[in-house]
């Protein structure tokens, strides 16, 4: 019996030591795979410094700026010095933006992440793919692509109608559905042979709340006798910055 006892005993001791030398086996060999796995990418990836884009946000209420945030990742091998922020868009122009905030150029050291807000008007590219680019000094920069919010604006009609009145006109404007917020419509502009005048709306009265997906006719005052047979530019004007334009020939009275 004691034999026998004294065999487990020894037995329960060798399957505790292969245990253990599995364990030791099984970590060492994740070790070394983990380490494989970061030298042969992560570090030959890393032996220059670079950043990273985190986030690029435009306010769908103010398409002057749009702020964009960067990363200088923990596993950068240095400091970073972002020296410029370009902008590309769909029609394959570049863009520079040469008002940021805080002004370049920025060092961001290891692990750190600033926020930058870019003074640049995006009002010709609502609804459009933006690619924003992120130059540094000594090393690799960061692209990041973002679709700018979709405010449609349309001028459907614009009537100079001498039955009515030769003192007065209509322009009806229509804010899309697929716009991403209501607009507070605020001027009417008139360009006729260089000259440029703000109009009087008289109804509904100014500024006027557009939601989406709504048409509004505005009545404006103003004499157009003088210009007949020319052709007026009318653009329309919201709070947000956003506007949207078309020309119209002025019938003879």
């Amino acid at each position: 019996m004691r034999l026998i006892r004294n065999a487990i005993g020894i037995s329960k001791l060798i399957i505790i030591l292969l245990l253990l030398i599995s364990a030791i086996v099984g970590a060492v060999l994740t070790y070394m795979w983990t380490e494989g796995y970061y030298q042969s990418i992560g570090f030959r990836i890393l032996e220059t410094a670079t950043v990273t884009i985190t986030n690029v946000d435009f306010d769908s209420h103010d398409p002057t700026f749009f702020n964009v945030s960067i990363l200088n990742p923990s596993i950068s091998p240095s400091s970073v010095t972002v020296t410029q922020i370009m902008v590309s868009t769909e029609d394959e122009t570049l863009h520079s933006v040469t008002a940021v905030t805080p002004p370049l150029p920025v060092e961001l050291s290891i692990s750190k992440s600033k926020t930058f807000k870019c003074i640049w008007n995006w009002i010709d590219y609502t609804g459009e793919d933006i690619k924003v680019h992120v130059v540094i000094a000594d090393g690799s920069g960061s692209n990041l692509e973002k679709t700018t919010p979709l405010v449609k604006l349309t001028i459907t009609d614009v009537i100079f109608d001498s039955t009515i009145s030769l003192t007065s006109f209509n322009v009806t404007v229509q804010n899309s559905a697929s716009s991403a917020i209501d607009v507070d419509v605020a001027r009417v502009i008139v360009n006729v042979n260089e000259t440029t005048e703000e109009i009087n709306v008289t109804n509904p009265e100014l500024p006027y709340t557009l939601t989406k997906d709504s048409t509004v006719t505005f009545m404006c005052s103003w004499n157009w006798t003088t210009y007949q047979n020319m052709t007026a530019e009318v653009t329309v004007h919201t709070q947000q910055q956003f506007e949207t334009s078309t020309s119209k020939e002025i019938p003879e009275s």
